[in-house]
């Protein structure tokens, strides 16, 4: 697991967000992904999950209709809502930013933004003292969502298969860690 060192006044003025990044193709593991964000919840802890992957499966997963997702994941990254605005309760005690397919354009409309990399952080940061945790559900691939996913994030989840095409993945996904631990 990857871990930033924040110091003790700033652990306590933040939430933990963590990054549940799938380095495999498939999505069979996103129901499986999805419990340990219900189980903080049950607990009575505050807990925000971002679906940051345009097929939406968790965003439907906590039951919200992807086509019902007017403002969500898109319209924050590329600055059209704020993510108070955003941010959908559910019957499983945890708050949900969804996703529709609206998202998979946000990697080419942030190519030109400020700070692109960093959006995501920025975004969260305004509401990140409101929970306890921060779950952020990572698309299956290293791009400009994943980025911006592992950006904003103090540790990293990897929910993974034993096959060698998520063992293949799982390398790749490590040293691109690496990669931002240096320049974050």
């Amino acid at each position: 697991m990857w871990n930033k060192s924040f110091s003790r006044e700033e652990s306590k003025a933040r939430g933990k967000n963590r990054c549940s990044c799938k380095p495999e193709r498939r999505r069979r593991q996103d129901n499986d992904g999805r419990q340990p964000f219900v189980l903080r919840g049950s607990t009575g802890q505050k807990v925000l999950i971002v679906d940051l992957d345009p097929q939406g499966n968790t965003t439907t997963g906590y039951g919200i209709p992807k086509r019902s997702v007017e403002l969500g994941t898109y319209e924050m990254l590329i600055g059209e809502a704020e993510p108070k605005d955003v941010i959908r309760k559910t019957e499983f005690r945890t708050d949900v930013i969804g996703s529709n397919t609206r998202l998979a354009g946000a990697g080419l409309e942030m190519i030109d933004l400020p700070g692109r990399e960093s959006r995501l952080r920025k975004a969260l940061a305004k509401v990140q003292q409101d929970y306890d945790f921060i779950f952020i559900d990572c698309p299956p691939s290293l791009d400009l969502l994943t980025l911006n996913g592992l950006c904003a994030c103090d540790s990293v989840l990897i929910p993974i298969q034993c096959e060698y095409y998520a063992l293949e993945g799982l390398s790749e996904l490590i040293s691109t860690l690496k990669t931002i631990q240096k320049k974050v």
